[in-house]
């Protein structure tokens, strides 16, 4: 049974209770029976992740109540990730990072070729790029530094893994001009669901121009 499951049957028990009336069912007395054990469920890196979409009214009015119930460690709260950028004190929500106009569009847009992306880890090699892309040539990448990122390792330092940082945090890498949604759409199969698109600033570093870009950002446990 999954957690909404489980939060259905809960919020549906404590309501009838209240109205005085006595609701057993072979879900819910099973479900009480394994809660006075120790929870056993294995929780995975994307398991984490994942988002459950709940409306706070009735039985399950507070976020304390579905803390409870969740036998979550920690209150659920929301993020605001209405334009998710890289860097953890990027607050799309905050007057300094909203729109100044009504007009404003921001870049890069979705949909919008070519498009600059940063790359930190396999796909900076041109073998892997070329093999991936089935490029005819010897890919053209340009020393860029990304804004707002720290570097990390996962699967046992096996693979990198791009996470937020603060505002002043700089990580070295390369920028590469993806030209199509068919060439996006290789890459982020090869980076897998342990990564996510973001925009990002990048600057190049051999003209000190700083550009609006996308880069894999890691979503998963590091090591």
């Amino acid at each position: 049974m999954d957690l909404l499951a489980k939060l259905e049957i809960l919020a549906v028990t404590a309501n009838n209770e209240d109205n005085g009336i006595i609701l057993e069912t072979a879900s819910t007395n099973q479900y009480y029976n394994r809660t006075t054990q120790p929870p056993t469920t294995t929780i995975t890196p994307r398991d984490k992740n994942s988002t459950f979409l709940v409306k706070l009214e009735g039985p399950l009015s507070t976020p304390s109540q579905v803390k409870e119930l969740s036998m979550s460690p920690l209150p659920p709260y929301l993020k605001k990730d209405i334009a998710p950028c890289l860097g953890s004190d990027i607050d799309p929500t905050l007057p300094q990072n909203r729109a100044t106009a009504v007009d404003e569009v921001f870049h890069p847009k979705q949909g919008e070729y070519p498009v600059w992306y940063f790359f930190y880890g396999n796909l900076a090699v041109p073998e892997i790029l070329n093999e991936r892309l089935g490029l005819d040539e010897r890919p053209t990448y340009r020393k860029a530094v990304a804004k707002g990122g720290d570097l990390k390792t996962w699967g046992r330092g096996k693979f990198k893994a791009l996470v937020d940082g603060d505002a002043s945090a700089r990580v070295e890498g390369w920028a590469y001009e993806v030209g199509s949604t068919e060439d996006e759409g290789i890459l982020r199969y090869y980076e897998t669901d342990f990564y996510e698109v973001v925009r990002c600033d990048i600057c190049m570093v051999d003209v000190g121009e700083m550009v609006k870009g996308l880069v894999f950002r890691f979503v998963g446990d590091v090591d």
